[in-house]
């Protein structure tokens, strides 16, 4: 014999409340992206997903969020022109289309991302750590149309002098 739990999210609250991002953090996938005429990039990155909601809902379907991640990242795997920031705003599509009830959906990744360097003066070839950042957020107006503002940055450690200059 089964038992059946009740699927709450949908409920009216007993103390209606906004709350703006409620999600899940730390999520980690293996991400390659395929380029043309060049070895693919292998990343393994941690995203973070969030969606606001409504006063006259008790909870969040959490399980949505991992479950867009991994589809996005599945279906693109064979694409060679995506960027990062532009997987991101995929996630956020989906994210949409997962949670009809959110007006604004945020997602986060970060990962580490090596590259060859090379010396400027000794042209030796080193590798190199950067650490990428890209992120999406999307937000539904009243009549259902979604806009998408993306962005993408990396941190990255180096130095322009020799300290034994100063």
């Amino acid at each position: 014999m089964a038992i059946c739990l009740p699927d709450t999210q949908d409920d009216t609250p007993k103390i209606p409340i906004k709350l703006t991002r409620v999600g899940v953090t730390g999520v980690k996938k293996l991400l390659q992206l395929e380029r043309v005429n060049k070895r693919p990039i292998i990343l393994l990155p941690t995203f973070d997903a969030f969606v606001d909601l409504p006063y006259n809902q008790k909870g969040v379907h959490m399980s949505r969020n991992p479950e867009a991640i991994s589809e996005v990242l599945e279906s693109v795997s064979e694409d060679n022109s995506v960027g990062v920031e532009s997987l991101c705003a995929k996630i956020v599509e989906k994210m949409m289309d997962k949670h009809e009830y959110a007006q604004r959906v945020e997602i986060s990744m970060t990962t580490d991302y090596m590259f060859m360097h090379e010396s400027p003066v000794t042209k030796n070839k080193t590798q190199e750590m950067a650490n990428l950042k890209a992120k999406a957020i999307g937000i539904r107006d009243d009549e259902g149309n979604v806009s998408i503002r993306k962005s993408i940055g990396a941190e990255v450690i180096g130095m322009t002098v020799c300290p034994c200059a100063q």
